[in-house]
């Protein structure tokens, strides 16, 4: 009698065990952090959200204090992009520590930058403003998954940038040094290939900002970084975007066009981190319920 008992009191342990671990996590909480590029319309995140929803990624919550969801499809429309904001200024004014509180995301999306270059802002002092960034959000939460991207080509045709095309290149190029230097095991970066494949002709209206396409094509930049975070497989410094395959980039002058294939080469990953897809807590209330009722039944049989 009293080893069927214990053998009750073990079945019902495990029983029981199984169904609180079956129940799904809370949603991945994710926040794209930006300008204009990233906010209004900013539809790259609406079809990143829509290749996440297709490959089985159901649990995650795009977060942020803006929405924008004019995309012509359904999607997660909050976000951090903000029109015309500069790296510098978020860093300086501390405006990244208020959105963080107000949406304590784990993931973090970067594409932010743009507008430093285009105001004359060097390498050298964008990545000091990123490392602000950096330091903001692990104060937030020291366990953050943080993606920077590649920002996509830069070359406005309403206002004289000559400089842009091969800043942005220069910075570009800088990124993975600087992940480096920063990543850590408990909150690793991820350096995301935007840059290669973006036509800054075709992809954008203005030598600045996405069309449609464009922002078709950031979105998949962005798929296999954030797949590796949601299958518990990103490491940080060497994940890359899934077109970090495709021609490179091209520009309206021959000169841009060479420094885009070199910077291509020489700023692209070593490697992708990147598993296989699965929705988080998917097919496990099946086996939740089951557990449930076989411990209601054990309960009963030995109450009664």
């Amino acid at each position: 009698m009293l080893k069927l008992y214990s053998y009750k009191t073990c079945l019902v342990t495990v029983l029981f065990s199984l169904a609180v671990l079956s129940f799904p996590a809370s949603a991945m909480r994710i926040m794209p952090l930006g300008d204009s590029i990233t906010g209004s319309p900013g539809c790259w995140r609406a079809y990143l959200w829509q290749q996440l929803g297709d490959a089985g990624y159901t649990d995650i919550d795009f977060v942020g204090s803006e929405s924008a969801p004019y995309c012509g499809f359904s999607h997660d429309a909050d976000n951090e992009g903000h029109g015309g904001f500069l790296a510098r200024d978020i860093a300086n004014d501390n405006l990244l520590a208020g959105w963080l509180e107000a949406s304590n995301p784990e993931l973090v999306l970067m594409h932010l930058g743009t507008n430093d270059v285009w105001n004359g802002i060097s390498t050298t002092a964008i990545l000091g403003y990123y490392t602000q960034l950096v330091e903001d959000m692990r104060a937030n939460n020291s366990s953050m998954n943080i993606l920077v991207a590649q920002i996509i080509p830069l070359d406005p045709t309403e206002y004289d940038c000559s400089r842009c095309y091969d800043a942005v290149i220069d910075l570009n190029a800088a990124l993975q040094t600087w992940a480096q230097g920063l990543s850590t095991m408990a909150s690793p970066i991820g350096i995301v290939d935007a840059w290669t494949g973006f036509d800054v002709i075709a992809d954008t209206s203005d030598g600045v900002h996405p069309t449609m396409a464009g922002h078709e094509k950031l979105g998949t930049a962005w798929f296999a970084s954030v797949q590796s975070v949601l299958d518990g497989t990103f490491v940080g410094e060497t994940v890359e975007g899934s077109s970090s395959s495709s021609a490179s980039s091209s520009s309206t002058s021959s000169s841009s066009s060479s420094s885009s294939s070199s910077s291509s080469s020489s700023t692209s990953s070593s490697s992708s981190s990147s598993g296989g897809s699965s929705s988080s807590g998917g097919g496990s209330g099946g086996l939740g319920l089951f557990a449930l009722l076989g411990l209601g039944l054990l309960i009963r049989r030995r109450t009664g």
